[in-house]
């Protein structure tokens, strides 16, 4: 980032009104620059993508776009006096930030390099660094390659801290990854206290370890891979921009790419590794390593650590290179850009640790020296100032809360997690006093426990308490929530976060005397506020009710991955016979919502996707489905096998398993026998309980590959072949076909019609209101005892496919 230079620093504490900018337009400005310079589109890009067989050097350029005018940005809010060079691309950020807050520091503008300085640098600078970098650890010419499943940065450590389950080797279970399949490494010696614990943890474990920065580079690597792809590839990728107005622009990317790629060259010229795990904290250096991930064939892997679904720092999230980002559930998309295919709801990982914690409460408890008086309720604080929008009264006013619950609810017990105790340290003289004095009154009360942040883990924390409550949006009380314990929030920074629109003083509050009322009624028995949760928006932050997530990871980094199948439900506000029958309420509720809320029990389902059209009529489904949690795909109204195989394709499934939004009533045991019956059958392409019918008309489910729908896209020329979806498939390929040993098929229960409504509604509402969770069987026998409802719709004719 040599292209800006600064001094005399004037501002440190940023106001929230550039926080805000920044939180709201820096990805968006990002975004702005590449297409209307069309820099995605260079032969640099191309270039450098040939070069590497990947597709993400793009997103390396926005990534390395989206830290630099972060950096440009801080420069022009905190220094009196900025040295530029002239570019396109720092007069188009000087422009943004003048345009937003009417000032500038003092800019010098330098020169861009000349045609000479140019040349100099394709030809002498990027080969040295690409040379150097290679080779400043030494050659190997005899490299040991190992193989491991999964590679991880040493961040938490393994020892003396996390408590039980807050280790890097948490999804080590002996069985599907064990201790000889993880390989952990450090990269160099970091400043943080945190990670050069864990990288001395690692060292002295059982667990394979490597330093990122001492490896020497394999002599095969530095023939078959540095020298053509980053010396010539790349030298000839960026000799092509040498008369452009982004050369200073692509100069820089590729000698970032350079600095960060070839240590993991050097890994991979080593060991073997089938996928790496890396933190949410996305940097463009991490995009430059899933790069060479992506070449080398490793699966480069993000988990996403804390609730996301606060809509700040976007930019953090900005641009994601990773093969999949592993999410709690799809609330936690906010701020995320890049690829849809790459986010994965998996669910919430440590759900399994907390609730095994909660189970040894008594245990933990005695192992933190917790004596405990009544319910425990548990306090979490956060950071404050510089760049975080809370600021060092609010954090003060947090402690005084929990302060203030200990001394009235003296026959209960409070425990206060400190992200860091250090930071107070960086309070001015009186506030520093105030903190003191809090923290003497707290620590001179019987019933209070301020735990060590070093040794034990929010996981620990969370697990003993009977209710939580952090400082701010942040993520304890959201994870408390998800896993059946009450959470609450003392929010005074006004964070975007679905419970405070939805749950403004009963979860959410921004006076501590309200929040303190609640906390009362809580643990006195006289309130539950879990009840108050519905269970699409629990299933929006965390996808599963039960503790798979753990058990997802363990899959996806193992290599052990089962087929990805998803259940794609074609709906529409459009139909001849009855118009906007997606959302006609069956107990005040869209007949959609029901289907969708029925269709969240499949268990062999990994998604759920809703495919719609463009259509504006249909913004109505594409909002239905926003609410409830499930991803909606839109695409075109005629040619519905097409939009099928775009949304498979988009959410990269193997196996789909296709339902109808007129069928409200379907079965998920049904759909999970109809999937399971398709996989027994590893010679067919599609399996059915249509075409010989035994079931009742509104079970319809089809399974087929994803193969067989991609050959259907670019094959069935036929109009009923496009608009039915499956047509081709089963006209053309093998065919597995299901029957019931009783013939049922003479009953109706899907939606064309008006009569099939009503009747449809007369069912749902007789068995609902017996059993939410009624099945097709049920369904079978109200009928057959009540031939009365089913002559309802007896005359209505099923609408033929046209071949």
């Amino acid at each position: 980032m040599s292209q800006l230079r600064f001094a005399d620093k004037a501002r440190v504490h940023k106001t929230p009104e550039y926080l805000e900018w920044l939180n709201s337009d820096l990805v968006m400005t990002v975004r702005e620059y590449v297409e209307l310079n069309g820099l995605a589109r260079s032969r640099f890009i191309r270039g450098m993508n040939r070069a590497f067989g990947t597709t993400r050097f793009d997103i390396l350029l926005k990534k390395w776009l989206v830290e630099y005018f972060l950096k440009l940005f801080r420069a022009m809010d905190e220094y009196e006096n900025v040295s530029l060079e002239d570019s396109p691309l720092n007069r188009f950020g000087v422009e943004k930030y003048r345009s937003r807050f009417g000032r500038l520091p003092n800019i010098g503008w330098r020169a861009s390099p000349s045609a000479p300085q140019r040349i100099f640098s394709v030809f002498f600078r990027s080969v040295v660094t690409a040379l150097y970098l290679g080779l400043n650890r030494g050659l190997n010419l005899w490299p040991l390659r190992t193989r491991y499943k999964v590679m991880r940065e040493a961040i938490w450590g393994l020892y003396g801290t996390g408590g039980y389950h807050f280790h890097d080797d948490f999804f080590v279970d002996g069985d599907l990854i064990k201790k000889k399949d993880l390989i952990l490494f450090s990269r160099g010696a970091p400043e943080e206290k945190g990670r050069l614990k864990a990288r001395e943890d690692a060292r002295k474990s059982g667990y394979a370890h490597f330093n990122l920065l001492s490896l020497p580079l394999g002599a095969g690597v530095l023939f078959s891979r540095v020298i053509p792809k980053y010396v010539f590839s790349g030298g000839a990728a960026l000799a092509r921009e040498l008369n452009g107005r982004h050369f200073s622009l692509y100069l820089s990317v590729y000698l970032y790419f350079i600095r960060n790629g070839l240590p993991y060259e050097k890994v991979f010229s080593r060991f073997s590794v089938n996928s790496e795990l890396g933190h949410s904290y996305f940097s463009a250096g991490h995009v430059a390593e899933a790069i060479v991930c992506q070449s080398r064939g490793t699966g480069y892997y993000l988990m996403h650590w804390s609730d996301n679904s606060v809509g700040i720092d976007s930019h953090i999230l900005s641009f994601l290179g990773c093969d999949a980002f592993l999410l709690w559930g799809m609330s936690h998309v906010q701020g995320v850009e890049g690829a849809a295919d790459i986010l994965m709801p998996a669910g919430y990982v440590f759900k399994r640790f907390i609730l095994e914690a909660r189970a040894e409460r008594e245990k933990v408890m005695a192992e933190m020296g917790i004596r405990p008086k009544g319910k425990v309720i548990s306090f979490f604080d956060e950071s404050f100032g510089n760049e975080i929008k809370m600021t060092e009264e609010q954090c003060l006013g947090f402690w005084e809360t929990a302060l203030r619950l200990a001394r009235s609810e003296t026959r209960d017990t409070v425990v206060i997690k400190p992200k860091s105790l250090s930071k107070f340290n960086d309070l001015s003289a009186a506030r520093k006093e105030r903190f003191l004095a809090i923290k003497e009154g707290l620590e001179g009360l019987g019933n209070v426990h301020v735990v060590s942040s070093g040794r034990w883990s929010f996981a620990e924390v969370i697990g003993i308490s009977d209710l939580v409550v952090t400082q701010g949006m942040t993520s304890s009380s959201t994870i408390a929530i998800i896993c059946g314990i009450p959470g609450l929030y003392l929010d005074q920074a006004d964070y975007n976060h679905p419970f405070s629109r939805l749950f403004k003083d009963i979860l959410v509050f921004d006076e501590p005397e309200k929040l303190l009322a609640m906390a009362r009624k809580i643990v006195n028995g006289e309130e539950d506020v879990l009840k108050k949760i519905p269970a699409d928006i629990l299933r929006g932050l965390d996808a599963y009710e039960d503790d798979r997530g753990i058990d997802i990871f363990r899959r996806v980094l193992s290599g052990d991955v089962k087929k990805k199948v998803g259940v794609i439900v074609q709906a529409r506000m459009g139909s001849t016979r009855l118009p906007g029958k997606t959302m006609k309420p069956i107990l005040g509720r869209p007949m959609l919502e029901i289907l969708i809320e029925r269709l969240k029990r499949c268990k062999s389902a990994d998604e759920l996707i809703v495919a719609t059209t463009t259509d504006k009529k249909d913004d109505l489904i594409e909002e239905l489905s926003g609410r409830l949690g499930v991803l909606c795909f839109r695409g075109d109204e005629e040619d519905v096998l097409n939009r099928y195989y775009e949304a498979a394709r988009a959410r990269g499934l193997d196996v789909i398993a296709r339902v109808t939004s007129d069928c409200p009533l379907m079965d998920p045991v049904l759909v999970d026998d109809m999937i399971g019956y398709y996989l027994g059958k590893r010679s067919v392409d599609y399996a059915s309980n249509t075409i010989r019918r035994t079931y009742p008309r509104g079970f319809d489910i089809e399974v087929f590959s994803f193969e067989s729908l991609r050959r259907s896209a670019l094959n069935a020329g036929k109009k009923y072949q496009r608009e039915h979806v499956t047509p081709y498939i089963y006209e053309n390929m093998r065919t597995a076909v299901r029957v019931n040993q009783a013939d049922y098929s003479r009953y109706r229960v899907t939606v064309d019609t008006a009569e099939d409504f009503e009747l449809v509604s007369f069912v749902y509402e007789a068995l609902y209101n017996k059993d939410k969770d009624f099945g097709w069987k049920d369904v079978v026998d109200f009928l057959d005892s009540r031939p009365d409802v089913a002559r309802i719709n007896q005359r209505v004719e099923q609408k033929k496919t046209v071949s």
